[in-house]
C-alpha cells in the first residue's frame, strides 16, 4: 500500500462489522492489528411459573417474565431467577454469543406455606411484618420464614408474635386473645 489513511473494513457471521482508520507509512515493517467483536447471545428464559419471575444477569436485573430474548454477551454469566413464594434460584449460563439463540429454562421450587389466623372476638386486622393482610379469621400464602404478626381490633389490645413459616407445610396460628381495653370513667 501506498503511504495514507485508510479504512479497513471487514465481515464476518456472528460479529460486529468492524470499520477502523489506517494510517500507513514509508517504515516498511510496520504492522497492525484488528479485533473483531463478537455478537451478543440471545437468550430466552423459560420459567415455571410462567410470569413474575425477576430475572437477573451478572447482578443486574433484566426484566420480568414473560420477557423476550434478552441479549447477553459472549462468555460464562450468573443468572438469578426470583420471584415471591419461591426459593430463588441462581446458575451459571454459558453463552454462546455470535447471534446465536440459546433457551435457559427453570422451575421454581415453592417457599410457600397457607397459614391461617383467628381471633376472639373475631374481625381483628391481621397484619404480617407490617402490611395489613386482611381480617380474621382468613387463611393467607406466605412466603417461608421467621414473620412478625400483629392482630388489632378497636377497643381491644393489640396482640403480636412471632411464627415461623415453613415451605409447603401448612400452619394454624393459635387464635389471638384480644384483651378489651379498660374503660374510663369520669365523673362531672
Amino acid at each position: 500500500l501506498l503511504p495514507g489513511a485508510y479504512t479497513v473494513r471487514a465481515e464476518r457471521a456472528g460479529y460486529r462489522p468492524l470499520e477502523a482508520p489506517l494510517a500507513v507509512t514509508k517504515d516498511r515493517r510496520q504492522s497492525a492489528r484488528f479485533v473483531m467483536e463478537r455478537l451478543p447471545g440471545r437468550v430466552t428464559v423459560q420459567t415455571d411459573p410462567a410470569a413474575g419471575v425477576r430475572v437477573f444477569v451478572d447482578g443486574v436485573e433484566r426484566g420480568t417474565t414473560p420477557l423476550g430474548a434478552l441479549e447477553i454477551a459472549h462468555g460464562e454469566h450468573e443468572v438469578s431467577l426470583r420471584a415471591e413464594g419461591y426459593k430463588a434460584l441462581t446458575t451459571r449460563l454459558s453463552v454462546a454469543g455470535g447471534g446465536e439463540e440459546q433457551a435457559l429454562r427453570a422451575a421454581l421450587v415453592p417457599d410457600r406455606a397457607a397459614v391461617s389466623f383467628g381471633s376472639e372476638p373475631a374481625g381483628a386486622t391481621v397484619r404480617v411484618d407490617g402490611a395489613d393482610v386482611g381480617r380474621t379469621p382468613l387463611t393467607v400464602d406466605l412466603s417461608s420464614g421467621a414473620r412478625r404478626v400483629t392482630a388489632s381490633l378497636a377497643g381491644h389490645e393489640t396482640a403480636s408474635r412471632t411464627i415461623e413459616v415453613g415451605a409447603e407445610r401448612p400452619l394454624s396460628v393459635p387464635p389471638f386473645r384480644l384483651r378489651p381495653l379498660p374503660g374510663r370513667l369520669r365523673v362531672a
